[in-house]
């Protein structure tokens, strides 16, 4: 069934609430909850890193809840762009754990949303991946003074064209797998970096990790993992491969570990893939 989720109802709850994608959490010790003066959790509020924040919102639960519990069901996981503010899909108190850790939630009111098909441009099938698009009052008139790269992001449908990959269900809940800048195209193979980087996190010696594509002459482009290990931990690229072998598809395996001390920031703390890229490809020579 193609996917076109349609929200026409008035009102809704939470649309003033901050953009999250991804939760950070840290005990205070003092009992004092950020921006509540009751015994928790502090929340922060960073922004979208597909595949981080659903462990660190099952942390959130399994954190505050005991501590707080008539405001932890309160929370809400949410999403949106510059492009669309402030957010277009979230969560809601009534909706189930499972569906606030795997999801950004159900679109907004007045708003619509449809997964588009990257090659064929028509709608997709449900649980099926693709460009998400969003159409309504949140979208951007245009980039000022840049009316070509306008044309580009919204249609002449006035569609949004937002470059996350996403899936949607029956339910209409949506799921953000990741970047389509970011996509690596191994041998034919679509491959996500946001899920290998979710793979990788539950690694007990890996503290942060990024995927990128890497040029190669065969395939056209190879599987490179940029691993940043916890303090004091130490393994090998071929113990990092072994730990793949069986839990993921074989063509998703990294031809390429590195370990890293960092990443190329933005001056807003956004890691530059593009830039780790080219890094990548000079140290391998490439």
């Amino acid at each position: 069934m193609p996917i076109k989720a349609r929200n026409n109802l008035i009102g809704g709850n939470g649309t003033e609430e901050a953009l999250l994608a991804r939760l950070k959490f840290e005990i205070d010790p003092s009992g004092d909850r950020a921006g509540g003066g009751q015994s928790g959790a502090k929340v922060y509020l960073a922004e979208a890193t597909p595949g981080q924040w659903p462990q660190d919102y099952g942390l959130c639960v399994s954190i505050c809840q005991p501590r707080c519990p008539d405001s932890c069901g309160k929370g809400r996981v949410a999403y949106g762009t510059t492009e669309n503010s402030p957010v277009t899909f979230m969560n809601f108190a009534e909706d189930t754990v499972e569906q606030k850790a795997e999801s950004v939630g159900r679109i907004m009111p007045h708003t619509e949303a449809q997964i588009v098909d990257m090659k064929t441009g028509t709608l997709a099938e449900l649980n099926t991946s693709g460009e998400l698009c969003i159409r309504g009052y949140c979208v951007m008139l245009g980039y000022w003074g840049e009316p070509q790269k306008t044309e580009e992001a919204i249609g002449q449908d006035k569609w949004y064209h937002t470059g996350d990959i996403a899936v949607m269900d029956n339910q209409g809940f949506c799921k953000i797998v990741g970047r389509s800048k970011d996509m690596i195209i191994r041998g034919g193979e679509n491959i996500y970096p946001a899920e290998l980087e979710d793979f990788f996190h539950t690694h007990p010696q890996v503290q942060e990790v990024q995927v990128v594509g890497v040029k190669d002459d065969r395939m056209g482009e190879e599987i490179c993992a940029c691993i940043r290990l916890k303090k004091g931990e130490k393994t090998t690229a071929e113990e990092i491969k072994a730990f793949c072998k069986g839990k993921i598809s074989h063509f998703k395996i990294p031809r390429y570990v590195v370990f890293v001390t960092n990443y190329p920031l933005t001056v807003s703390g956004k890691i530059q893939k593009f830039k780790l890229r080219q890094q990548m490809e000079q140290h391998l020579n490439l």
